[in-house]
């Protein structure tokens, strides 16, 4: 089941930028990672997802049902920085939008304790640190209780405790509330840590979407070779069919060609082989494969 569908989904800008026939499709209880670079559209699609802003033509689902008020109030949200009241103490701030929501009091302190801000909740939000004010933006949007939560671009500002803290948070949402996430954020590596899905959003379309391993899977390992004599080397390996590239002073192989035939054959020739590695693409280098590849490079 899909937790937020689309169909066709299309909003383009007189100035340009936006996005075309975006179709959607996040699982239900899955971390969706949605990524590109900025300009991509991801901010123009969270706010189509959310209602904030209205469609030119395609659709919108949220548990399989029509996007409306209703079904939208099962979404959660955290764009960009959290509004916060700097003079007041994280404790109040939640128990302003207690009282919009009519939650009881035992609401505040339930959320607090999920993001771990309960021994601040009486410091003023002002004094609180990026990440502080970051967990109490999350804490704002489960007052609500939401069963999908959007967040556009979390990490950013995050020092690198921030984002590691921020990981195990996001993740634990997934484990055990079951709730579905989608996250947008041009953080490449952090997406691949945390995701089970992504959507590689460019120029306002998809270029890919589905299971993160799905993706990474696309992709051969690339294998790097040391060898004394890597010029000779490579020769070697083209005239039997293996495409060798010099790499200062190493190979790199872009081929299926399995290690250790590779090195067989640098062996069975005399060459000494000082280094056999084998890489598996990152989700960076996916990602710039895709995006070359849109530009027909």
């Amino acid at each position: 089941m899909l937790a937020i569908e689309s169909t066709k989904l299309t909003r383009r800008f007189p100035q340009g930028g936006g996005i075309s026939g975006l179709d959607l499709a996040v699982p239900t209880g899955s971390l969706y990672g949605f990524v590109g670079p900025n300009g991509a559209g991801k901010t123009t699609t969270i706010r189509l997802l959310l209602g904030l802003l209205r469609q030119q033509s395609g659709a919108v689902l949220i548990d399989g049902a029509p996007a409306s008020r209703t079904t939208r109030a099962k979404l959660g949200a955290l764009i960009e920085s959290p509004s916060v009241y700097g003079h007041l103490s994280g404790y109040d701030n939640l128990d302003v939008t207690r009282r919009l929501l009519d939650k009881p009091r035992a609401a505040i302190h339930a959320v607090l304790d999920r993001v771990g801000l309960r021994y601040a909740a009486h410091q003023r939000a002002s004094d609180y640190s990026l990440g502080m004010r970051q967990r109490l933006g999350l804490a704002l949007t489960l007052l609500a209780a939401p069963s999908i939560l959007i967040l556009d671009e979390p990490s950013n500002g995050l020092d690198p405790q921030g984002i590691a803290d921020l990981r195990v948070l996001l993740r634990s949402f997934v484990a055990e509330e079951r709730m579905t996430l989608m996250v947008s954020s041009h953080l490449l590596s952090e997406v691949e840590q945390t995701a089970t899905h992504i959507g590689v959003l460019y120029r306002g379309e998809l270029k890919f979407q589905g299971a993160i391993t799905e993706l990474l899977a696309k992709a051969r390992p690339l294998v790097y070779v040391g060898c004394d004599r890597p010029t000779e080397a490579a020769a070697l390996l083209h005239g039997a069919g293996i495409d060798a590239v010099q790499v200062d002073s190493r190979l790199r192989i872009d081929s299926a060609v399995p290690p250790h035939v590779v090195n067989r054959r640098l062996v069975d020739a005399g060459l000494r082989v000082n280094e056999l590695i084998s890489e598996r693409p990152s989700l960076e280098s996916m990602f710039f494969g895709l995006t070359q590849a849109a530009e027909g490079g």
